[in-house]
């Protein structure tokens, strides 16, 4: 019975992890201006009020408050930001030296961001697009590897459509979106990245094409041609290669590299 009650007040979030954060920088900062508080109560009875206690009782008094409640949040908080014992207790410990919870604040906000940005997910649309055993290949500004040509899914844009838009930018062609065939899950410093390979069901369109001159942002590619994936040593992604037009899959193959 005891380890069921430890268990379900183990669990207890009473906040949502954004919730948790927010009220923690606020108790943080809150401490810190007790410290300041102090300091400055300490310095002014010493220069100018030298006989008199007051003003570093009435600061005290405060700054104690605000110790008070910044231990109060750090227990009620910790579960909804998944601290474990060890975390918890620093958190607590490191209010004793003065501005401690002020730069654990920001030695956590720093940590946030970076995993921010490690769990941001970009999804990218491309197009397979044969002619015979060629692929359209395009490549990069500034660059000597070749992929498929497509681009960045926007917020609130549908994927096919994304395509059927990039397509038209960079080749003035309508394109008839098929099957997703691959996906291709891959990270960077900054990002996860997913890209999406869709069959295009016209090709015949796209035999004869060359980039189309953008009307807004600089042309993101420099050449455009067919190229057998089997003699391209430059392609993303390398298992590219091992595709023909007659491999199909009843299944979207995941590709991790």
């Amino acid at each position: 019975m005891r380890q069921k009650i430890n268990e379900k007040l183990g669990n207890l979030r009473f906040f949502t992890e954004k919730e948790a954060w927010n009220l923690f920088r606020l108790a943080a900062f809150g401490e810190a201006i007790g410290w300041t508080l102090l300091i400055s109560g300490i310095l002014f009875q010493r220069y100018f009020t030298p006989h008199s206690t007051v003003p570093v009782q009435i600061v005290g008094q405060i700054h104690g408050t605000l110790f008070i409640l910044y231990i109060a949040c750090v227990i009620i908080v910790h579960q909804s930001l998944d601290w474990d014992f060890k975390k918890t207790l620093f958190a607590g410990l490191i209010s004793i030296p003065p501005y401690g919870t002020l730069a654990y604040e920001q030695w956590l906000a720093h940590i946030r961001k970076r995993d921010e940005r490690r769990m941001h997910l970009k999804v990218y649309v491309r197009a397979i697009i044969w002619k015979g055993n060629e692929l359209l290949l395009v490549q990069p500004k500034n660059g000597l590897s070749w992929e498929l040509p497509g681009g960045l899914v926007k917020d609130k844009e549908e994927i096919t459509s994304s395509l059927e838009k990039n397509l038209t930018e960079l080749f003035g062609v309508a394109s008839r979106i098929g099957e997703l065939r691959y996906a291709w899950r891959h990270s960077n410093k900054h990002h996860q990245n997913l890209e999406l390979f869709y069959e295009i069901t016209n090709p015949k369109d796209f035999i004869s094409i060359e980039l189309k001159e953008p009307s807004g942002p600089p042309r993101r590619y420099d050449e455009v041609m067919y190229i057998n994936p089997e003699l391209c040593e430059e392609i993303n992604p390398t298992y590219l290669k091992k595709i023909t037009p007659k491999s199909r899959n009843n299944e979207t193959l995941l590709i991790e590299e």
